[in-house]
């Protein structure tokens, strides 16, 4: 009886361990989803380059999303982004990358505040972003992708919170 109480102890320890280490792994993305304010001109800026991640169909199956905003204001209609971004998404970067654990491994949001670009006043006004926005914009993205480095930005891109959310979601 303590033999099969020790076999079952074991296997439940490899059984968490396993699944575990799956969550606190670090899984390079291998797919990219972009949505929010102007994601397709986003989406044509960064899915047309050589080095970029292919497209996912949906945000929840996605290793990277990016969510572009016009404001920081329209960050309070997602509540669960606003969950997950807390404090780092005040309004004093331009951009806020969090890593957080899921249950498909580490995953990365990337969420863009437009205006700090130069592109929300032309959403407002019902027009594309400007090409120069969105190629700023592609470079940022591709800066967060995992790796090596995607080389310099072509812009002057606004400041960068990175942050770290270590909870399973």
């Amino acid at each position: 009886m303590r033999r099969v109480r020790l076999v079952i102890l074991f296997a439940f320890v490899l059984g968490s361990g396993a699944l575990s280490v799956r969550a606190f792994t670090p899984v390079v993305p291998t797919n990219l989803h972009v949505s929010g304010d102007g994601a397709a001109h986003l989406a044509s800026a960064i899915f047309t380059r050589p080095a970029s991640l292919p497209r996912a169909p949906r945000a929840e199956g996605a290793g990277m999303q990016v969510v572009a905003l016009r404001r920081w204001q329209n960050l309070d209609g997602l509540s669960d982004l606003r969950a997950l971004c807390g404090l780092a998404c005040d309004g004093g970067a331009g951009v806020v990358s969090i890593a957080h654990i899921s249950p498909r491994g580490l995953t990365r949001v990337v969420i863009l505040d437009l205006s700090a670009f130069g592109g929300g006043a032309a959403l407002d006004a019902g027009r594309p972003l400007d090409p120069d926005v969105a190629d700023c914009v592609a470079d940022v993205v591709q800066s967060e992708m995992p790796g090596p480095s995607r080389g310099v930005s072509r812009c002057d891109p606004p400041d960068i919170r990175r942050v770290w959310r270590p909870r399973l979601s």
